[in-house]
């Protein structure tokens, strides 16, 4: 083998052995979602409709998010009309890494027992938001009502 094939081989061999360039490109992080998120909120069901303010505060280690939300506002009849405001944890996950990654949260009422209604979305890292496609609430106490809100979208404060 002449000079000239020799450096070609070797030049070659040092590209397979990672010498040369990174095909992979940078590693992809989890984004950084623990913060404080608020927004508006409105939906219903046989129980009325509801309209108000959910405020969510969130910690993450890696993909694991955990927090506390407030969900005030007020619901129409036909049943219970009035004033509502509900307190408990959140727990959730980002389902794989990147800027804009899809999560999913579950909401829990505490005078509920521990059943809590998971929601589907996902995090817009140049918006400081979440976006969820629907979020169910259990409203208990006197009665157990349930409702389902449309299109939440949180931005972080």
């Amino acid at each position: 083998m002449d000079h000239a094939s020799r450096a070609i081989v070797c030049a070659v061999m040092a590209l397979l052995m990672g010498c040369g360039c990174d095909s992979t490109g940078p590693e992809l992080t989890w984004a950084k979602v623990a913060g404080t998120y608020a927004g508006e909120v409105s939906g219903g069901s046989a129980y009325g409709q509801l309209a108000g303010t959910l405020t969510l505060t969130l910690t993450q280690d890696g993909e694991k998010l955990a927090g506390s939300y407030v969900m005030t506002g007020n619901v129409t009849a036909p049943i219970s009309p009035g004033p509502v405001s509900v307190t408990g944890p959140v727990v959730g996950y980002l389902e794989f890494k990147g800027e804009s990654p899809i999560l999913t949260l579950s909401f829990y009422e505490p005078n509920c027992g521990t059943h809590g209604y998971a929601s589907y979305g996902g995090y817009h890292s140049p918006a400081r938001e979440v976006r969820l496609n629907y979020a169910t609430f259990l409203v208990c106490g006197v009665s157990n009502r349930e409702f389902t809100v449309g299109a939440v979208s949180l931005v972080r404060h």
